[in-house]
């Protein structure tokens, strides 16, 4: 089993032999000697455009991943060449669960006797979000050319940078375009689009993360496209918002919760903070936390789509760092 010589990273899940990786930032992590080898299966073939992608990272170099397109079974990829020296390996998946799941499986080292598992870390952090969370555009250049699922990269994240700036152990459940109450539609519709809602696909009851000591939640992006500011529509928003928390809660009742929100857009700013401050009265809750956050700039540059680039999502986990200091 991969469990019995590598760390798994994120959830997991072990069939017959091999790994599936659905969520983002799932996949091994190790210390080695030698080259690696494994197998990648995607679960359906698919072009590169919109294919899962898998990343290696070594030695926790961010800025040297190599990208891995799994349009089709990939046997034998070999992951890392080799020098004779002991390294740190990471193989996650890059890409989010709507865009692909993978399998890995026959996992061969050169030197067998030089696999040691990383180190497990006492904390841990559940990122629950749309396509920032998943870094998606962060690989990318704003107004660039077609959608691509190249241009995401959850390891450039804010949710993977914090993590690793924290020493935590990370879990990832992130949909691009997902919301509360509603996708994102066309500035020239005005029906919601409540295809797979966060509120519905998130796993309360079946194959559930384990009990975070922080979790942050940033939704409302993409609602906003539907709102439009249009007060009947973020009274609804906020109910069905402070519906999501509860029962979030109820599943995690000891993680300190954070509700961010305001990277790409500020319009529903205050209202989310009066949501947060009115279900922390209402519910006595003094463990969950408003994070308001610094709308990006073109100074710091904006990756694909508009979407927050690598400089805002190092600014943002900056931001949730910080949080968890003040409120620790």
């Amino acid at each position: 089993m991969f469990s019995d010589r590598v760390k798994l990273l994120g959830r997991t899940f072990e069939k017959g032999g091999r790994l599936l990786l659905k969520d983002s930032y799932t996949g091994l992590s190790f210390y080695c000697k030698g080259s690696v080898r494994l197998t990648i299966t995607p679960e359906k073939e698919t072009d590169k455009d919109s294919c899962p992608y898998v990343g290696v990272v070594i030695d926790d170099d961010l800025e040297a991943v190599r990208k891995i397109a799994i349009t089709h079974e990939l046997k034998n990829v070999k992951a890392t060449k080799g020098d004779g020296k002991a390294h740190k390996i990471e193989i996650v998946k890059l890409t989010e669960e709507q865009y692909g799941n993978i399998y890995f499986s026959e996992l061969c080292f050169e030197d067998e006797d030089s696999v040691k598992k990383t180190e497990s870390y006492n904390k841990s952090v559940l990122f629950i979000g749309d396509s920032i969370t998943a870094g998606y555009g962060v690989d990318g250049i704003d107004g660039e050319g077609d959608f691509t699922t190249f241009e995401e990269n959850v390891l450039s994240s804010s949710a993977i940078l914090t993590a690793k700036s924290i020493n935590a152990e990370a879990y990832v459940f992130a949909s691009s375009g997902n919301g509360i109450i509603s996708r994102w539609i066309e500035p020239d519709k005005d029906e919601p689009n409540k295809d797979g809602l966060m509120p519905v696909i998130f796993p309360f009851e079946k194959d559930i993360f384990p009990e975070a000591d922080y979790i942050f939640v940033n939704l409302g992006t993409n609602d906003n496209s539907y709102i439009k500011g249009k007060a009947w529509r973020i009274n609804r928003f906020k109910e069905e918002y402070t519906k999501f928390i509860v029962k979030l809660r109820k599943l995690y009742p000891k993680s300190m919760l954070f509700i961010a929100f305001g990277v790409m857009e500020d319009e529903l700013l205050p209202d989310l903070e009066a949501m947060v401050n009115n279900y922390k009265e209402d519910y006595k809750d003094d463990n969950c936390f408003f994070i308001k956050l610094d709308k990006q700039q073109l100074s710091e540059g904006i990756g694909a789509a508009g979407h927050p680039s690598l400089n805002v999502n190092k600014r943002v986990s900056d931001t949730l760092i910080k949080a968890i200091e003040n409120n620790y």
